[in-house]
């Protein structure tokens, strides 16, 4: 018999709401254990990677720290070293052009007064740029720059520094032909003025070789063959000159040198041997030969 009204629930439906609620409550207690869990994971992963993680930063930093010291702070000092150099180069050429400006208008002791104040400074800019000199490679520093110091060293008579700037001239050989020859013939002057004749023409005759024998060397030739001759005869080589003009006199008259060219060549040549006649050796018996005609 049913009662009217309303009925009781059905013990077999509210087991099923019940499984469901638990099933739920479930599912998300699960959710939360496992996202618990990755983040549990993700902070245990950083915290045992962390060591590797600083090592991998300290490489990084030593790496850049390395480049710094091998690389960039080295070329910042080489940059350095070489406007260094230079200026000191540069500063001796401006001393001597001014001495000879200024000495040009001057008496004899004027111009002995201004050569002796001008000679302090380029000892100076000489002793500066060889102190830098063995900072650089060969290939930063250039034959005529090695050249204007071998010769202001010479002209102060400070000949020992001139043969280490000879040294580090003579032992370049990413230049031209040309630019060894002007080392050798630095050379060779450096030589005889040390007293090293042989040795001496030596180089000249290395530097007359390097310049070859091509017709648009001609006027480069005869100038280190003039040059030779009257270190010879300047320094005592007497029995070499006369072969020595007889040589330049065919290379003068053989070649393709311009006629201006071919008379300052003779000119100079007469003008030393005038210069230092009778002090080592006879007057050449061949010196006619570079007269004019």
């Amino acid at each position: 018999m049913r009662s009217r009204g309303f009925h009781l629930a059905d013990p077999r439906d509210r087991r099923g709401s019940e499984s469901l609620l638990i099933l739920i409550k479930m599912l998300d207690e699960r959710l939360d254990a496992l996202e618990r869990q990755d983040r549990g994971s993700m902070l245990k992963r950083l915290t045992e990677n962390a060591g590797a993680v600083a090592l991998a930063l300290g490489l990084i930093l030593t790496c850049a720290s390395l480049y710094d010291v091998f690389v960039r702070k080295p070329e910042a000092d080489r940059i350095s070293t070489l406007a260094q150099f230079n200026q000191a180069v540069n500063s001796a050429v401006k001393t001597r052009q001014e001495l000879v400006q200024q000495s040009q208008a001057g008496d004899p002791t004027t111009r002995m007064t201004l050569a002796s104040l001008a000679t302090p400074r380029i000892l100076n800019d000489l002793s500066t740029a060889k102190a830098v000199l063995p900072e650089l490679d060969d290939k930063d520093v250039g034959v005529p720059q090695l050249l204007t110091l071998i010769s202001e060293s010479m002209t102060a008579g400070d000949l020992a520094t001139t043969g280490y700037f000879v040294q580090r001239a003579v032992r370049k050989t990413d230049v031209s032909p040309l630019m060894q020859s002007e080392a050798r013939r630095y050379e060779g002057k450096y030589l005889h003025s040390i007293g090293q004749h042989e040795a001496g023409r030596q180089a000249y005759e290395r530097a007359i070789a390097l310049i070859g024998d091509a017709p648009a060397a001609a006027g480069a030739r005869a100038y280190a063959l003039a040059d030779m001759l009257t270190m010879d005869f300047a320094y005592g080589s007497c029995q070499k000159v006369d072969d020595d003009i007889q040589h330049l006199h065919t290379l003068l008259r053989a070649q393709m040198i311009p006629g201006d060219m071919r008379m300052q060549i003779s000119a100079s040549v007469i003008s030393s041997i005038q210069q230092f006649q009778g002090k080592l050796c006879p007057i050449p018996t061949k010196i006619g030969l570079m007269q004019p005609g």
